[in-house]
């Protein structure tokens, strides 16, 4: 939520656009707005879906099912870390959620950007051997 709202208040302030947004819950609720998505009327609407993380995209998974049940068009999806762990194929999750959902998925930095990042930051570098091992479980083999 911090982020979409953080990304919503940057183009009001910077290019004048209002982009209103919604966001959804663990579970459904019976008072106030109710339902389980809160925000912007997503039908008919061209949404982006942002997210912070693509693990293994259950999360992901779950805010496009409600969007397409609540009959939002989804145009492609945007995280911050793209962790470029293994499907449950041969594939990435990201390449699996494209191919499945045919949408776009994007992101600001992947693992491979962020290893890199810390190999050449020395206050950083005292990670790199966990993560090279969190790789090496969980990551893609290409």
């Amino acid at each position: 939520i911090p982020l979409v709202a953080a990304i919503s208040l940057v183009f009001s302030i910077d290019y004048g656009k209002n982009l209103a947004f919604a966001y959804n819950r663990k579970e459904v609720k019976h008072h106030g707005e109710g339902g389980q998505l809160v925000g912007l009327d997503v039908a008919n609407k061209k949404v982006l879906v942002i997210d912070d993380v693509m693990t293994a995209g259950t999360a992901i998974r779950q805010a496009c099912e409600l969007l397409q049940q609540s009959k939002a068009n989804i145009s492609g999806i945007l995280i911050a870390l793209d962790r470029e762990e293994m499907g449950k194929s041969d594939k990435s999750t990201t390449q699996e959620f494209t191919d499945t959902y045919n949408l776009p998925v994007r992101s600001i930095i992947n693992f491979s950007e962020l290893l890199i990042h810390i190999q050449d930051d020395p206050r950083c570098k005292k990670h790199l051997a966990a993560l090279e091992n969190y790789r090496q479980n969980y990551g893609t083999k290409s």
